[in-house]
């Protein structure tokens, strides 16, 4: 879809320039091989991944619904409106942990519904 393309584009190149980064500096913290691949990106020659958009969205501390253009909030979740569980999830998440993921998941699920553990 084309309009999503030119949504990404436009808002990654802005967000990369807000932090001063040049396309090169933002290839290495992606971790996506070379300065091209941001330019293809930016450029709308090519979508990231969803792989590429995950790094995207916490490197610029943004949701991915921002990202790809379904809301203007930058960040829907704002973190003075989770608990620690909750936090300590997403944390989890952000970092790869899967299985403390798993567990921090299973301990909200646990706290706001008993039921679902019978």
């Amino acid at each position: 879809m084309k309009w999503v393309t030119d949504v990404i584009s436009e808002r990654l190149k802005c967000l990369r320039e807000e932090r001063g980064y040049t396309q090169s500096e933002l290839s290495e913290l992606l971790l996506v091989g070379s300065q091209t691949q941001i330019w293809r990106w930016e450029s709308g020659k090519q979508k990231p991944s969803l792989d590429a958009l995950i790094r995207i969205a916490i490197l610029f501390e943004v949701s991915t619904d921002y990202l790809l253009g379904l809301t203007d909030l930058r960040n829907s979740v704002c973190k003075d409106d989770l608990d620690l569980k909750e936090q300590l999830l997403i944390n989890a998440l952000r970092t790869g942990l899967l299985s403390q993921a798993f567990t921090q998941f299973s301990d909200i699920v646990n706290q706001t519904n008993p039921k679902l553990t019978r």
